[in-house]
């Protein structure tokens, strides 16, 4: 009885960690965990040390008995949830990050393949962050031509981009 009750408190704590895992519920992990020592304890004298340590022994008949309290009692149960309690995976796909990709890629060229002052009046509005106001102070023109010359720079870029 001692050498029971030793094996039990060297093992218990690992082999309900099992149980407890599998069947998820710790209450019945504890009903399992009984039931395991019960088999140890009619089983022991056919454990055969050759085909497994003792531990890997008790941690398979945990497992087992586990797999099988969770079967019996968790069929009737259904994990599905309805369409409106669904988490749906907001990341892109990677084809639609590939396109965004590509389609940024050729945007820049065609920037980088506009004259000099244009270049730097669409990065100044656009990766600087400049307004009108501060891009016509810049470069000493009115508010209006800085809005036209965007303009028309704009709408070139829109049909060489349609244009392919």
């Amino acid at each position: 009885m001692q050498a029971a009750a030793e094996l039990y408190n060297a093992t218990s704590a690992r082999l309900l960690a099992i149980c407890t895992r599998i069947t998820q519920d710790r209450a019945a992990a504890e009903d399992v965990l009984q039931e395991v020592f019960i088999k140890v304890w009619n089983r022991a004298a056919g454990y055969d040390r050759s085909r497994a340590e003792p531990i890997v022994w008790l941690a398979t008949l945990a497992r087992n008995s586990s797999i099988d309290w969770y079967r019996a009692h968790r069929r009737h149960i259904s994990y599905s949830l309805p369409d409106d309690d669904v988490v749906k995976d907001s990341a892109p796909l990677i084809e639609e990050e590939l396109i965004v990709r590509e389609q940024s890629e050729r945007a820049m060229l065609m920037v980088d393949g506009l004259r000099d002052e244009q270049r730097a009046s669409v990065r100044a509005i656009y990766y600087e962050g400049l307004t009108y106001a501060e891009l016509a102070v810049r470069e000493g023109v009115p508010v209006g031509t800085v809005k036209s010359r965007i303009h028309r720079i704009l709408s070139s870029l829109n049909r060489a981009w349609i244009d392919g």
